[in-house]
């Protein structure tokens, strides 16, 4: 047991010294620490002396034995780790390895510091790790910020459009998770009359574009309102299969040398005289199409009915030929023979 002896107090005077004050013996652990002693003098007062029974270097109300932090005012003594440090000097506050200054969580231990959406939040303290701005207890998916749930309960996600997928906005917009069509609050997965005609997307014609009336000229399937390709005109030259002259072949114009049932674009032969285009040197011209016999007479000089549907080319009958010898008089030189 501490025992502390007050020895003499000398008091000193003007005149010198004035007397001796009789030691007290004190006893730590009496109720009242400060004992106030009157003493005599050529000037009383009265003086205060405090014995302290152990050392408070912070002065925080706890002794320095059982202080965590004994150099820091921590009078709550808060220590988060449990460790023999309390948490106002202590580095590391989780015990997890990573000082406090850099840790992504300093009061839970989490060494390998993962955080999933790269916010100032390690994971396991982050009450949203994909950053979508549903909280991780009632996120489906919490980490994902393109799947949150569907609160509008319209079938589509509510961050399946999103804003700024890990980035600090938020995701989750059930006005704007998907694509409609004829904004009606409901994306179009969800809707059952995307384009609010009336008609239901199954039996409609055109699903997305506003069509009560489901007017089908061409009997295709598809809505006019939505049909590009008219089934009544093939090659989209404005001219009706059925009266057109090449009804695959874009031809507006329907031009048509010979007359028959081809026009010119896809007739082969242009004028009829049963030499293709390609190797006839006169494709508009059925008395002319070459000298294959090579006996002077272009081979369709006679011909048989112009632009007529017969074959005009006749190597044999292309001109007079009076000795009868396969050449005709204008290429022969000896007519008569």
């Amino acid at each position: 047991m501490k025992k502390i002896i007050i020895l003499a107090v000398l008091l000193c005077s003007l005149a010198g010294i004035s007397q001796f004050i009789n030691f007290i013996n004190y006893k730590p652990g009496q109720t009242n620490q400060t004992d106030l002693y009157q003493v005599e003098s050529t000037y009383e007062k009265n003086i205060a002396l405090s014995i302290a029974g152990s050392a408070d270097q912070d002065g925080d109300g706890v002794e320095d034995d059982v202080d965590n932090c004994p150099t820091t005012p921590n009078t709550d003594q808060a220590n988060n780790d449990g460790d023999l440090m309390g948490d106002v000097c202590d580095t590391d506050d989780d015990n997890d390895g990573v000082d406090d200054l850099v840790d992504n969580c300093p009061l839970i231990h989490n060494p390998a510091q993962a955080n999933n959406d790269g916010d100032l939040m390690g994971d396991i303290c982050d009450t949203d790790d994909d950053n979508d701005g549903v909280p991780d207890a009632t996120d489906p998916q919490p980490l994902n910020p393109n799947l949150c749930g569907d609160t509008d309960e319209d079938a589509c996600d509510d961050c399946s459009v999103g804003v700024d997928d890990f980035g600090p906005l938020a995701d989750n917009t059930p006005n704007n998770d998907g694509t409609d069509t004829d904004s009606d609050g409901l994306c179009n997965s969800g809707d059952n009359d995307d384009d609010n005609d009336g008609v239901a997307d199954g039996p409609d014609n055109c699903p997305l574009e506003f069509n009560p009336s489901q007017t089908d000229t061409d009997g295709d399937g598809l809505g006019d309102v939505c049909d590009s390709f008219d089934d009544r005109d093939l090659d989209s030259d404005g001219v009706f299969n059925e009266s057109d002259n090449c009804p695959t072949t874009f031809n507006p114009q329907q031009d048509n040398f010979d007359g028959d049932s081809q026009g010119d674009v896809c007739d082969s032969d242009d004028d009829n005289d049963g030499v293709p285009d390609g190797s006839d040197p006169q494709p508009l011209n059925a008395t002319l199409c070459g000298d294959t016999d090579l006996d002077g007479c272009d081979d369709c000089s006679v011909g048989v009915d112009g632009l007529g549907p017969l074959a005009d080319n006749t190597p044999n009958n292309d001109g007079t030929d009076t000795d009868g010898d396969g050449i005709c008089n204008s290429g022969d030189t000896d007519d008569d023979n």
